[in-house]
């Protein structure tokens, strides 16, 4: 009986797995992220939260948009950006 055939030997691209891995299937949301905070924070900001959701986005990072400001006016722009997330008019496009 002949010895068994040895197996191939994996290259270094063999173990990168993500090559197999269809990324129309993976569930994974879009973030867009904001520039500076400016004199238009509330329109800016509510305006890339609707785009980003009409383009798939599940996110938007509001950083000095929202924390640079009192409190009360930070909440408020958190709030109308989560209100377009939550929103179910709001629909991919």
């Amino acid at each position: 009986m002949p010895p068994p055939e040895p197996e191939p030997a994996e290259s270094e691209d063999d173990d990168d797995d993500d090559e197999d891995v269809d990324d129309e299937a993976l569930p994974i949301g879009r973030l867009s992220i904001g520039g500076a905070s400016g004199k238009n924070d509330f329109g800016e900001a509510i305006v890339t939260a609707v785009i980003n959701k009409r383009a798939g986005g599940t996110g938007l990072i509001s950083g000095r948009k929202a924390f640079q400001r009192p409190m009360n006016e930070g909440i408020e722009l958190l709030n109308a950006i989560q209100d377009v997330y939550l929103s179910p008019e709001i629909t991919v496009a």
